[in-house]
């Protein structure tokens, strides 16, 4: 058996660098023209640090031109589960078929009194060799 070259082969992008998070934001996007095949959008998101009824969650968006951005709840083979108080690491496969060119992750927060999540966020894939 070959073994398998990880860094010619795969691309890992961060979309969510891993910081202590208290504010709802964009990711970094991804061009989908650089993966074949599924992508793998990996979120580890920790137990909440600060807040009351902190809520963090993650969605799935994408755009034709990197610009104008919609969700996209199709792509993804299940949604992200919401955290609150305990730590949680999800993968879910990114259909690159039911996407338009750019994806992007957002995060949201919830909550009072200044919610915090330690978290970050980011997609592995096959490279398309051109």
């Amino acid at each position: 058996m070959l073994p398998i070259d990880l860094k010619n082969n795969f691309i890992v992008s961060e979309t969510f660098a891993p910081v202590s998070r208290t504010a709802s934001g964009n990711g970094t996007a991804i061009d989908l023209k650089d993966y074949v095949g599924q992508v793998l959008a990996v979120v580890d998101c920790g137990a909440k640090t600060a807040g009351t009824n902190p809520t963090a969650d993650f969605t799935l968006e994408d755009s034709a031109n990197n610009s104008s951005w919609a969700a996209n709840t199709t792509a993804l083979s299940a949604v992200f589960t919401q955290t609150t108080t305990v730590a949680a690491l999800q993968t879910r496969n990114l259909d690159t078929r039911a996407c338009r060119r750019y994806a992007r992750l957002v995060f949201t927060i919830g909550g009072t009194v200044s919610p915090a999540f330690p978290c970050g966020a980011f997609f592995v894939g096959q490279k398309n060799v051109q």
